[in-house]
């Protein structure tokens, strides 16, 4: 018996040896009322031999473990694990290379090639992105440096598609509301109008080949207007306002997979005694940021006040109704973006100067719960009107139109610090035209690409130009639309592949239809490692 057991313990032993990376802490002979799990036995056939990174052997009657395979690793980015099947210690990294491109996405918190984050691949949906890589024209940070197309003259590369209507069919009339990119493409929404307006979402790749929908946000019988959208990890969340409730106006939030399939129940996000309307949307990739405006909470004379709400990537309401740029005039039409460091919301507040009321844009920083604010300050009392704030490396870029009794003649800007201190104060961005409205900014790092529309032709087309970060014109205006009809931006987004798309509104059909326009600049030169 002793000979026996002294070949099956250096059996055992061997198989140690053989791992790789491995120890083993042995088991020291016991009272077996200190061994756990304890099985008679005969013979070692009677125990457990199915996991092999702690083997058993039949001792004086009882199965005991031999001892246990501990496996380490040097490599704080690799954990390593003994697999019981085999008793080999494998090697399991903590962060993947989705697009194989050989470099690997940071841990969630970290910044790419940040120390501890185990992954410098900015783009892990891209293999034509990661550090080091030679940085060619096609709308992607290709080395990782922060940078879209470093140093390349952007607007002189694109390839313009032909504008496609997105209107629905057997609408009337529709308009675009909304651009946020998913895989493979982007995800819009929109609204139009049948018999009432119907808040719409659909997906399209940059060709405008549908992934899905369009796809109505509910299906209750009541007019809504929206949609705003914005992704999470692939789940697109889409917020909208409708008047199935004693025709009262409220603001819900449902989220869609990219079948188009609702995955939740409708969120009602506001309770007002009047009109709860302007929902905007924006994504961390973990929560969605929603804020609105409604009239319901200064009495007779229906001020409007903004409120926010959040919501969890799985769709639990984490925050509702919390107060926003707390004022005592009317406040309205805002926007939110998420940087890094926080969260930024501009709207529209009317003031009244003792003979009129005068519109100006408003700002105010927070953090990712909407608490923790900023002073409230504003950055254009000159009937600033329909802000729009994108998250850029400085912290916020705002943009707006002017609008009296006519639209301005120019689209106008400020840059501002996560704290909220003014980094460039309101600035003119565009000119030349006598009307200049609709606009939308996309961030490529170290300056911004415009869209915007005015009437510097005769009517008003779609025009693009590149600014750095100070408002310095890097790249003059260039034509994007020609029609004799208007047409009036609304969002664009830059897709996964690098295409940026545009949707605005436009009149050539003799009605109000939603178009797609998109572009991109791919070079041959690309390679994958």
């Amino acid at each position: 018996m002793f000979l026996r057991d002294l070949i099956l313990y250096f059996l055992a032993l061997s198989l140690g040896a053989s791992a790789l990376g491995c120890s083993r802490s042995e088991v020291q002979n016991s009272p077996l009322s200190e061994q756990e799990d304890i099985t008679t036995c005969m013979s070692e056939v009677d125990c457990d031999q199915r996991n092999l990174c702690a083997p058993q052997v039949c001792e004086e009657g009882a199965c005991v473990v031999l001892f246990e395979r501990e496996c380490e690793s040097s490599d704080p980015c690799v954990e390593s694990r003994c697999e019981p099947e085999t008793g080999l210690c494998l090697k399991e990294y903590k962060t993947e290379d989705a697009d194989g491109d050989g470099y690997r996405a940071p841990l969630a918190g970290f910044l790419p090639g940040e120390e501890g984050s185990c992954g410098d691949d900015c783009n892990d949906n891209s293999p034509f992105a990661y550090s080091g890589a030679a940085e060619v024209c096609d709308g992607i940070d290709n080395d990782c440096d922060g940078v879209i197309d470093n140093q390349i003259t952007l607007l002189s590369e694109l390839t313009l598609s032909q504008p496609q209507v997105m209107t629905p069919t057997g609408q009337s009339s529709s308009s675009g509301k909304s651009l946020s990119s998913v895989s493979g493409g982007f995800v819009f929404g929109l609204w139009g109008k049948e018999v009432e307006a119907t808040s719409l979402i659909q997906a399209f790749d940059a060709s405008g080949t549908t992934i899905f929908g369009p796809v109505n946000t509910t299906a209750v019988n009541a007019a809504s207007f929206g949609a705003s959208v914005a992704t999470a990890d692939n789940i697109v969340g889409a917020v909208w306002s409708d008047a199935r409730v004693d025709d009262n106006y409220e603001v819900y939030f449902s989220r869609f997979n990219l079948a188009g399939e609702k995955l939740s129940e409708d969120l009602r996000l506001s309770n007002s005694d009047d009109f709860s309307i302007h929902g905007q949307l924006a994504s961390d990739g973990d929560s969605f940021y929603v804020v609105h405006d409604d009239r319901g909470n200064f009495g007779d004379g229906g001020y409007a006040r903004v409120w926010g709400a959040i919501i969890s990537r799985e769709g639990e309401l984490l925050d509702s109704e919390v107060p926003l740029l707390n004022s005592l005039d009317s406040t309205e039409y805002p926007q939110v973006a998420v940087s890094a460091e926080r969260l930024g919301v501009v709207a529209t507040r009317l003031r009244y100067n003792g003979t009129a009321y005068q519109s100006e844009i408003v700002f105010q920083s927070f953090s990712n719960r909407f608490g923790d604010g900023s002073e409230l300050i504003s950055l254009e009392a000159v009937d600033g009107h329909r802000a729009k704030i994108v998250p850029v490396p400085e912290g916020f870029l705002v943009a707006w139109t002017r609008f009296g009794t006519f639209p301005g003649d120019s689209i106008w800007g400020s840059l501002i610090s996560p704290q909220g201190e003014v980094l460039v104060a309101a600035t003119r961005l565009t000119e030349g035209a006598e009307f200049a409205r609709g606009h939308s900014m996309v961030s490529l790092g170290d300056r911004f690409l415009l869209i915007w529309s005015d009437t510097l032709e005769g009517n008003y087309e779609v025009y693009a130009k590149v600014l750095d970060f100070n408002f310095t014109t890097i790249e003059e205006r260039f034509r994007l639309t020609e029609d004799s009809a208007d047409s009036l931006v609304g969002a664009a987004a830059l897709a996964e592949d690098g295409s940026l798309g545009i949707v605005f509104d436009d009149w050539r059909s003799n009605r109000r239809e939603a178009y797609f326009l998109s572009l991109s600049c791919g070079s041959d030169a690309r390679e994958v490692v």
